[in-house]
């Protein structure tokens, strides 16, 4: 039987004591998060929330994305939700009060979607990627940061930014490759510049996961990829 942790936090409001309970330590996005407050507590919000600002205790630190006011509770997480990186994060609020500024905060811990961290296990163990970091992005994406493989194939590559977004019937990728590249001047000279090399693709859920289990079919993303890979690599060297 596998035990899952919960996550607990305490308030104390004029004097009152305020408490929530949420079921897990760590939810990726899509998941249903659960929970139960005491019968003191009057509102509870999902909110994202800027961590420096949350630390400030500005009263901006927050927007406010869902309430609920019964003690026991469950919110849906959107297959975009923004996951948590070092500079904010989704937080349940929590207390006497409908101030999100003057409420207890639990800060959550809002992991990317499997489909996701398994097209990036792809790179990593296919074609030999190093993940450096995951961010929350824009529009729902999330951005995954890659050193390029030890090898003369990839010797222009600086860096691998993914910028992928789940949705309900597709992945969408945006490779952008950032490069070094060779570049003449009016003086007949070549001087060295980076530049960016987006590439885009989008890949049917039914063609890349599995029907019996739900998990990436690694294979199929691997051809998907491979197409972007051999694009790249028709880049011309000079600019």
């Amino acid at each position: 039987m596998i035990l899952r942790s919960n996550m607990k936090a305490t308030s104390f409001q004029n004097g009152v004591e305020y408490k929530v309970v949420v079921e897990g330590e760590s939810w990726e996005q899509g998941a249903h998060l659960k929970g139960t407050s005491t019968s003191s507590v009057l509102h509870t919000f999902l909110a994202y929330g800027i961590d420096k600002k949350v630390k400030a205790k500005s009263p901006d630190a927050f927007e406010v994305l869902k309430r609920v006011t019964s003690p026991s509770w469950e919110f849906i997480l959107p297959l975009d939700t923004s996951i948590s990186d070092k500079s904010a994060s989704l937080y349940i609020l929590f207390g006497g009060t409908d101030q999100p500024s003057s409420m207890g905060a639990l800060r959550l811990n809002i992991i990317p979607h499997l489909h996701l961290r398994e097209v990036v296990e792809v790179l990593t163990l296919q074609y030999r990627f190093i993940l450096k970091s995951s961010v929350a992005g824009k529009n729902g994406f999330t951005d995954f940061k890659l050193d390029p493989p030890d090898s003369k194939d990839w010797v222009q590559l600086d860096q691998l930014v993914l910028s992928l977004k789940r949705e309900s019937d597709e992945v969408i990728a945006k490779f952008n490759f950032k490069r070094k590249e060779l570049n003449a001047t009016d003086k007949g000279t070549l001087s060295t510049k980076k530049t960016i090399r987006p590439i885009d693709a989008t890949w049917k859920l039914s063609e890349i996961i599995h029907s019996f289990n739900g998990r990436l079919n690694k294979d199929a993303a691997a051809a998907g990829i491979e197409i972007v890979v051999q694009e790249y690599r028709t880049i011309k060297t000079f600019a």
